[in-house]
């Protein structure tokens, strides 16, 4: 019993930090949105010239919102394990406790009466262990899915790149700096999922 102890009371820990990771990720999720809103603004400024640029505001809009949806499922996944492992602790001391009565009263007339609340305890304790398996695989389906889409940042960043430079020079570096920040703010967003993903493999 106390060998299953330190694996749930690691996994508790795990799910605490990568909810503590992703909640980082909200800054960096509401700075695209920015990013997005500002850009659009400038695309309009420069007129007919940045009508690509203005089509590609939309799409790292919609990376923004992904990204925040997706990062708060995944949060909302990792608070979940944690509370379900913290009270899978609570269960195994229970269980430890019936066993230790049960083998304290083995010889006892009504002994046998502690057996349904151990096997009661046991039994709930493999739901929650059962439920915190689909939880992670629920997380790391997320995640790489998460990590797909943030690959397609740095192919925006290009993109805005490379529509600066069919603009007159006043304005290219407005729009250098917007695919700056987006392959930034993609790439922190990128760096926080990696460190959920290795802590979930673990």
């Amino acid at each position: 019993m106390g060998s299953e102890r330190q694996p749930t009371r690691q996994f508790y820990v795990r799910a605490a930090i990568i909810a503590a990771e992703l909640e980082k990720t909200q800054g960096h999720c509401k700075e695209i949105n920015i990013i997005a809103s500002n850009a659009q603004a400038a695309s309009i400024r420069a007129g007919s010239m940045a009508l690509g640029f203005k089509a590609l505001t939309h799409s790292i809009d919609e990376l923004a919102h992904f990204t925040t949806h997706s990062a708060a499922r995944i949060n909302h996944l990792a608070q979940t394990i944690s509370r379900l492992t913290s009270e899978q602790t609570r269960v195994r001391k229970a269980m430890l406790q019936f066993a230790r009565a049960r083998e304290k009263a083995r010889k006892a007339r009504y002994g046998d009466s502690i057996t349904p609340a151990l096997e009661k305890n046991s039994q709930h304790f493999t739901a929650l262990e059962q439920q915190c398996k689909h939880l992670s695989l629920d997380i790391e389906l997320q995640l790489e899915e998460l990590c797909q889409q943030l690959k397609t940042a740095k192919v925006l960043a290009s993109l805005c790149r490379i529509e600066a430079c069919r603009i007159k020079p006043a304005d290219q570096a407005t729009f250098n700096h917007v695919a700056n920040r987006v392959d930034a703010a993609a790439g922190a967003i990128r760096t926080q999922v990696d460190k959920a993903i290795q802590l979930l493999e673990q």
